[in-house]
């Protein structure tokens, strides 16, 4: 059992580690700036794990490929900005999705975008 917390003043919170939604008596002021370290916190482990593969500290894209056999053209790729949200979780949602994966690059070409998913490329490429 967890030991009892004492009741917090509207001047002071705990923080604890991972995202915490309970702060208490804290007033707003205090509540969101303990929103924001945490907030900071996880966008700089983001940031540190993608360092290693962003060298260049280019723009990232997700990148998809598509396949609909009863399409007109079934095979079909395309990338977007990683904070275009909405259009992200559209194509995840897509049943015809067959790959996805992040790109570095100001604005990735062709091959870029199918190199995330080394089968998919023509051959000679």
């Amino acid at each position: 059992m967890p030991p009892a917390r004492r009741p917090l003043s509207g001047r002071e919170f705990q923080r604890q580690r991972g995202f915490a939604t309970d702060f208490g008596l804290c007033t707003p002021s205090y509540r969101d700036s303990a929103h924001s370290v945490e907030i900071n916190t996880i966008v700089a482990g983001e940031l540190a794990s993608e360092a290693h593969t962003n060298v260049n500290r280019e723009p990232k894209w997700i990148a998809f490929h598509f396949n609909d056999p009863n399409a007109f053209v079934s095979f079909q790729y395309c990338a977007y900005l990683e904070h275009d949200v909405e259009v992200i979780e559209k194509c995840r949602a897509d049943k015809t999705l067959v790959a996805q994966g992040p790109v570095f690059s100001v604005y990735p070409g062709k091959h870029d975008i199918l190199a995330i998913d080394p089968k998919l490329l023509p051959k000679g490429a």
